[in-house]
């Protein structure tokens, strides 16, 4: 069973900003997501919930009251890698008007590796085994790194559409494509991401 937490954990980055929305318990919060029975929350999903509630924190310091979503809303709109622009602009200046510092907000965000390293080293936990079946540890794997290959080709996309528009790239249709390939340092082999997953291995470990 995981110990509990004391009250006063440490200054690492994602103590400091805990400490900042007032609610120490996060941290034991925190302990109990990643090591739930069963697969809890992943460190990255971990990290989005503290950005939350330090944001919801410094909303309602400022005196604006987020709607029902709105925090969470705000969040991606801010963070979002499909965000235009346009649209994160208009987010920037609507705190901005309530005297929210975006620049400080968001220099506060804690990242996932941060989380993982607060989980290790400041509250001494190990990662939890995965019990999960193989052939769904493989599945759930190569989902979330497809997903992150077609959100960098969406935020590519939008990138390069935004300065073609802006003149600056001279380029009208295109297509974006993110090509995930992993090279094995001890033969050599170049495979293609999927490819490696359906292998499960290099040929040189698996003949």
């Amino acid at each position: 069973m995981t110990q509990q937490v004391e009250q006063s954990v440490c200054d690492c980055k994602v103590g400091k900003v805990v400490s900042q929305f007032g609610d120490e318990s996060f941290h034991q919060d925190l302990v109990d997501w990643w090591t739930m029975e069963g697969g809890g929350k992943s460190t990255r999903q971990m990290a989005v919930e503290i950005n939350q509630a330090y944001l919801r924190a410094e909303l309602r310091d400022s005196g604006y009251r987020p709607l029902e979503g709105e925090v969470e809303n705000i969040y991606q709109l801010l963070t979002g890698g499909e965000v235009s622009e346009g649209m994160r602009t208009q987010t920037r200046n609507r705190l901005e008007w309530h005297d929210i510092d975006v620049d400080a907000l968001e220099k506060e965000f804690v990242s996932h590796q941060t989380v993982y390293r607060h989980l290790t080293d400041c509250l001494d936990e190990s990662y939890p085994e995965d019990t999960r079946e193989p052939a769904e540890q493989l599945s759930d794997s190569r989902d979330r790194m497809f997903t992150l290959a077609s959100r960098c080709e969406q935020v590519t996309e939008n990138d390069l559409s935004r300065l073609s528009k802006n003149d600056l790239l001279a380029i009208d249709e295109f297509d974006v494509t993110v090509e995930i390939a992993v090279t094995c340092h001890d033969c050599g082999t170049r495979y293609e991401l999927g490819r490696l997953l359906e292998l499960q291995g290099c040929d040189c470990k698996t003949d």
